[in-house]
């Protein structure tokens, strides 16, 4: 595999085998609570949550219009395959799709998968 190089990489979702152009995996995080009251003075503070956000999987596909994506629904796996053959797997719903269909370009779909879970 070429060191950091994308190509061939592969998103699939209950059925939906999409032809990637583009992928962006957004992080864990943990709130942040403010712990700041009327006597605290010069600084407010903070500490760290301690339940875990999943975050969200945002990728543009080849637009295909035979294929209609299903927003919301029960959460099923998703499974990102990289170049090496190595994988991340999650358990998703889709969150959101829009479709950009250009005149004389190649027609693409943007979908966000909300993350219900922690990647196995």
């Amino acid at each position: 595999m070429a060191e950091g190089i994308g190509t061939a990489t592969t998103l699939t979702h209950s059925g939906f085998v999409g032809l990637l152009t583009s992928l962006s995996i957004d992080g864990m995080e943990i709130p942040v609570i403010d712990t700041s009251h009327m006597g605290t003075t010069a600084i407010r503070t903070k500490i760290a949550g301690s339940l875990e956000e999943p975050g969200e999987i945002s990728c543009e596909v080849q637009f295909e219009p035979d294929t209609k994506p299903t927003l919301g629904g029960t959460a099923s796996s998703l499974v990102i395959t990289f170049p090496d053959s190595s994988s991340w797997t999650c358990n998703t719903f889709l969150r959101s799709f829009s479709a950009s269909i250009p005149l004389e370009e190649l027609m693409t779909g943007t979908l966000v998968f909300q993350r219900t879970g922690a990647w196995s």
